[in-house]
């Protein structure tokens, strides 16, 4: 049987509320199947932090900790999704087409995606609301439906 979970803006998904610690959230949903700890990478000779992340049902959840925050993003993968079902204001996220769902998130939200945003129509933020969703293909079937959908704490978007 799949978990359900529903996303609250700036609240957290199902029981994962942002600003927990690891351990609250290690009580909840048990320990991680994937866990990889905060780490700092080079790429193009940049120093690029890399935040500690906590993976559930086959890396269909993923739950980012910064360590003086606690929890400040969770993201849902729904491409080939078997355990997990993922709404949004009793939408079902991953069954509805791009075009439905960022209409009905406008509609439901009153908030404005971001349209000038550089990864357009790969990556659409609603960056007053802290939620995103992303895909990596945008034609053919594939490309028809966002593959994840994530929310930030308050103001995550916008630092």
């Amino acid at each position: 049987m799949k978990k359900h979970f529903e996303l609250i803006p700036h609240v957290g998904a199902r029981d994962i509320r942002f600003g927990m610690t690891k351990k609250e959230v290690i009580s909840i949903l048990g320990e991680p199947e994937n866990h990889s700890k905060k780490s700092v990478f080079e790429y193009e000779g940049e120093q690029i932090e890399s935040p500690e992340q906590l993976g559930y049902f086959e890396n269909e959840l993923q739950i980012t900790i910064d360590g003086e925050r606690g929890v400040d993003f969770i993201e849902f993968y729904g491409k080939e999704r078997e355990k997990t079902d993922v709404f949004f204001k009793n939408i079902d996220v991953f069954s509805n087409t791009a075009t439905e769902l960022i209409s009905k998130i406008s509609e439901l939200t009153k908030e404005k995606y971001d349209s000038e945003h550089t990864e357009l129509p790969y990556t659409v933020i609603f960056r007053n609301i802290d939620l995103s969703l992303w895909r990596q293909i945008i034609s053919g079937d594939e490309g028809k439906y966002f593959w994840t959908i994530a929310i930030g704490r308050k103001d995550y978007y916008r630092e």
